[in-house]
């Protein structure tokens, strides 16, 4: 009897789950209406003035980590120049395709951010977060072109030949 039961209450709740209500709201239709009565801000729409000013500031991003990648690869082919990575594994930083990838996910990162961000009714301040990492960026990749740029002067020592010998050391009477 209880099996019984059991069946026909799953078929009854499947028949009730498939029915439709004709009276209900649809979110989509009222998603204003729904955001306010769970205490969010309606989301905002864009104009074709932020889009643009998005797209500049994507660009930038874009283009100054492709700098970077670009830059610090010169570098790296360069020994004289005495480049290093200060912030990064060497491992990473000599691993072409794996450090192709780390900027191509940071690219990524920040433009998510700033979008989340304007998202959540932060825009000034994503846009201004990413000027800032576009500026750094910038500096960055002027800094690696100045440094890998450069030939090493006549007469000045390479990064092998900074190296000095090994001190012999004698204890005792030595001569």
């Amino acid at each position: 009897m209880n099996t019984r039961a059991l069946v026909i209450f799953i078929v009854l709740a499947a028949v009730a789950a498939h029915a439709e209500i004709p009276d209900a709201p649809r979110p989509a239709q009222n998603q204003d209406a729904l955001l306010r009565a769970v205490g969010m801000k309606p989301i905002v729409k864009s104009s074709p003035q932020d889009r643009a000013i998005n797209g500049a500031l994507w660009s930038g991003v874009a283009i100054t980590r492709f700098l970077d990648w670009t830059s610090t690869e010169q570098c790296l082919r360069r020994p004289y120049a005495q480049c290093h990575e200060a912030l990064l594994p060497g491992a990473l930083v000599r691993s072409k395709t794996g450090f192709a990838f780390f900027e191509v996910g940071m690219t990524a990162a920040s433009i998510e951010g700033q979008r989340l961000l304007e998202q959540h009714h932060h825009a000034r301040f994503a846009r201004i977060a990413q000027m800032v990492d576009v500026a750094s960026m910038s500096y960055t990749v002027i800094r690696n072109y100045q440094r890998c740029g450069s030939t090493p002067k006549s007469g000045a020592q390479t990064q092998s030949q900074t190296l000095s010998p090994p001190l012999h050391i004698t204890f005792g009477g030595g001569k």
